[in-house]
């Protein structure tokens, strides 16, 4: 039996991407390679002082690449007066995060059947051009051209009411503590 090339549409059905809300959103790298830092555990860790309750929680760690991430990230709402960001976390192959669409009376384009591509104001125009960004960064870093950094598309969820924006707020805040159990931690 064939492959179908037809690629599954994660997005809600008739649902408008644009709209004012708020948006989970996780993004993963190309493969779930770890690209962006390392997870610390200091738990168990023998230390010569007592530890803070800050150094003993779990952590991720950074490298350049996850700084560029964390940097275009933030940038996403200084290019965009309709964007607002929540809560994100920079994971070792993945980011999630909250993205907060407030219309603010930007033009964006109409939706007339014609459009090719995500509506310019909308999530996956946004996620598209972070995307890009990090990946022209990288790859310049790295002096190669058109390596991919991150899997097609990303997941998302619309938060519609406030008990599930606290949840994914704790959850972004937690993530770091459960990655040794992650199944793409690269142990």
């Amino acid at each position: 039996m064939s492959k179908s090339l037809t690629r599954k549409n994660n997005r809600l059905k008739n649902y408008n991407y644009s709209d004012n809300g708020f948006y989970f959103v996780t993004i993963c790298t190309k493969d779930k390679k770890n690209i962006f830092g390392q997870y610390i555990n200091p738990v168990g860790a023998q230390r010569a002082v007592p530890e803070t309750v800050q150094e003993k929680t779990p952590k991720i760690n950074i490298n350049q690449y996850g700084q560029i991430v964390c940097e275009e990230w933030k940038n996403t709402q200084y290019l965009r007066n309709n964007v607002k960001l929540d809560e994100f976390v920079i994971m070792p192959n993945h980011i999630h995060g909250i993205i907060i669409i407030n219309d603010t009376g930007t033009a964006c384009c109409a939706p007339t059947g014609l459009v090719r591509g995500p509506v310019s104001c909308s999530l996956s125009a946004i996620i598209r051009s972070f995307k890009s960004a990090v990946t022209n960064r990288i790859n310049k870093l790295r002096q190669t051209t058109k390596l991919p950094i991150w899997q097609r598309s990303f997941y998302d969820h619309v938060i519609r009411v406030d008990e599930s924006l606290y949840k994914i707020r704790e959850y972004i805040r937690n993530n770091p503590a459960t990655w040794d159990k992650d199944e793409y931690n690269e142990k």
